[in-house]
């Protein structure tokens, strides 16, 4: 019952604390999630009946207590005149909007190799695709130990812990190609209530929350050393890699950019050395547990990934 009414609170205080729109993307994630554990987990698989009772109980309770503002807006939503309606866009609803796909998406993990947010780079350069979120690259690498380090085995944790990589990765995935609009992913954007949400901004929040899940479990993994030594070099040639076609493919729009002086040529090598130093610490501080006798250079690790996450995300955000 206290999870029932603490779930039910919950469902209220989405409601009355955010807009519309992030509500509704924070449900759809939140019930993909509860489904996807109730279908591959046994224990809850054999109480579906009661598990989805109790998930639908709180539902109601919560949208009951938030009755009071839920019923006026739907009646407004019918009457109103808004920036949502497809008719405004040619019949193309804003569920479907979606960026052309190109080097954008370095600024992901390298968000300042273009410039600042409104820099002419983005702006004129690659017909505004900026950035919308960014992770970094210390959380690139953390994903990729999450996502090579899947495995079967009969232990309870590590069973959930795979499975929740695996709902995770995929939701990453998914929204990325909803971004650029890859079919039939695009299509999405024209299911009911979807093909009102301007998913292009409204779903990257869900993305960033894909992401620093799988960089828990991926900094789980590395503590607890269930991340053998060929994980962490491939993750670490993977980031680095990711680093190297960036270079290759943004290197005519730098270079115009640079030319032009609408780009100061300090951003990008911060963007891109900033990393490559964290990473190339990393790999050192992993090169001296791996020849060390003892556990004490090991159990520093996991504060070395988080200093120097919150250093790169620190050093992002700044500028």
């Amino acid at each position: 019952r206290k999870t029932v009414c603490g779930f039910a609170i919950m469902i209220a205080l989405v409601i009355l604390g955010g807009m519309p729109e992030c509500s509704f993307l924070t449900y759809a994630l939140v019930f993909s999630y509860l489904a996807f554990r109730v279908v591959f987990e046994p224990e809850l698989r054999r109480e579906w009946i009661k598990e989805s009772a109790s998930v639908a109980a709180a539902t109601l309770t919560g949208f009951c207590l938030a009755a009071f503002l839920l019923l006026p807006m739907l009646e407004l939503v019918q009457h109103s005149y808004n920036v949502h309606q497809p008719e405004l866009y040619a019949g193309l609803p804003p569920g479907v909007w979606h960026d052309k796909f190109d080097v954008s998406i370095f600024t992901y993990i390298f968000p300042l190799v273009f410039g600042h947010l409104f820099s002419p780079t983005i702006t004129y350069l690659y017909n505004g695709n900026g950035v919308r979120n960014y992770w970094g690259a210390i959380p690139f690498f953390l994903m990729f130990v999450a996502g090579l380090s899947l495995r079967k085995t009969h232990s309870l944790n590590e069973h959930r812990l795979s499975h929740s990589s695996y709902f995770f990765l995929a939701c990453t995935i998914l929204l990325i190609l909803k971004r650029y609009g890859f079919p039939p992913v695009n299509e999405i954007g024209n299911l009911p209530v979807f093909r009102s949400v301007t998913l292009l901004n409204y779903d990257e929040a869900l993305l960033s929350i894909c992401v620093a899940v799988l960089c828990g479990i991926g900094l789980q993994r590395i503590t607890s050393r269930t991340a053998s030594w060929q994980i962490l070099v491939t993750s670490l040639f993977a980031t680095f890699s990711a680093a190297a076609l960036c270079v290759v493919f943004s290197q005519g729009i730098l270079l115009t950019a640079i030319a032009r002086n609408s780009l100061s040529p300090v951003l990008p090598l911060i963007a891109l050395g900033f990393p490559a130093c964290a990473l190339f610490c990393l790999a050192l501080w992993f090169i001296m547990v791996r020849q060390s006798d003892g556990n004490k250079v090991a159990a520093y690790v996991p504060i070395l990934i988080v200093l120097l996450l919150t250093s790169e995300m620190s050093l992002n955000y700044i500028p």
